[in-house]
């Protein structure tokens, strides 16, 4: 691309691409005109892109926040940009600017949206948000793409407006590699704010999490194991930062479930001062969680 080795990260709000790490952690292969971006750079640079601007485009929103893209050669009025999504429309804002159809025009000040602008587009229900002319069928109202976390109970990835943190993982149960089509959730309480299908690559598993957060927040991770279809959770619980990448190619986040049953013996304890000891086996490790 035009922005050569300036590019320290790219992400959108599932997947992300980082130059400098394996390709088997990078989730993000290609970029669409109809999602916003997160372009993370060392200095500052025009990104010049090539392709064919399109006449408009249907987009698939789901209720709550949405990160958009705007594939359009001219830029129209919010207002009428949003006439498709009708009384579901809550806001759409980009960095500088924002628009709410409940307020008074005189405060708003997304006026005329840029084309290949991103924005965060809040709506009540799911549906279809047409944008200029578009000669698929069924470009109007209409139900966006069910993720896999849905059909496992987890329900839908819940997202904020900022940009989130990303994980690079290797990921275990037991401290084994988990099996192919197996997913890990990162929660807040019980808040789903990521979810991703795990990578088999090496003889290991690997999973990279886009985390939405509202600000630095407390994450735990649970691991939901195809072959098994068992969930599992992990005892390591991180405070995550928004934009931060937790992680690296040498030294990668261990998420490690225990398995139900694996649990080790108490040998004895002291109340005053805390303290026990536990049987261990032999080439096995251990992660001890003080309440």
């Amino acid at each position: 691309t035009s922005l050569g080795s300036t590019v320290v990260q790219i992400k959108n709000l599932t997947s992300s691409y980082d130059p400098s790490i394996p390709s088997f952690l990078n989730t993000l292969s290609s970029l669409s005109g109809k999602d916003g971006y997160w372009l993370k750079v060392n200095e500052a640079v025009t990104l010049d892109v090539d392709g064919t601007v399109p006449t408009g485009a249907s987009i698939s929103v789901k209720s709550g926040w949405n990160l958009v893209g705007y594939p359009r050669s001219s830029g129209e009025g919010a207002s009428d940009e949003l006439t498709s999504l009708g009384s579901t429309v809550v806001q759409i804002k980009n960095l500088q600017s924002s628009y709410d159809p409940s307020i008074p025009s005189f405060l708003n000040t997304l006026s005329t949206m840029a084309p290949g602008s991103g924005y965060w587009l809040k709506v009540t229900e799911e549906g279809t948000w047409t944008v200029g002319s578009v000669s698929e069928s069924g470009s109007g109202r209409g139900l966006g793409k069910m993720g896999p976390v849905a059909k496992m109970g987890w329900g839908p990835v819940v997202v904020y407006p900022h940009v989130s943190a990303t994980v690079l993982s290797e990921v275990s149960v037991g401290g084994k590699r988990v099996s192919e089509g197996s997913v890990v959730g990162a929660f807040v309480g019980e808040e789903l704010r990521a979810e991703q299908e795990v990578v088999l690559a090496n003889g290991r598993s690997y999973g990279t999490l886009n985390v939405n957060l509202t600000g630095r927040e407390r994450v735990s991770f649970r691991i939901r194991e195809a072959a098994r279809g068992k969930v599992y959770r992990v005892a390591k619980v991180m405070e995550l930062g928004l934009g931060e990448t937790y992680g690296r190619a040498e030294e990668l986040v261990k998420l490690n479930a225990v398995m139900a049953g694996t649990g080790v013996r108490i040998l004895s304890y002291t109340r005053s001062p805390f303290g026990f000891s536990f049987d261990t086996g032999k080439d096995k490790s251990y992660t001890v969680v003080i309440c």
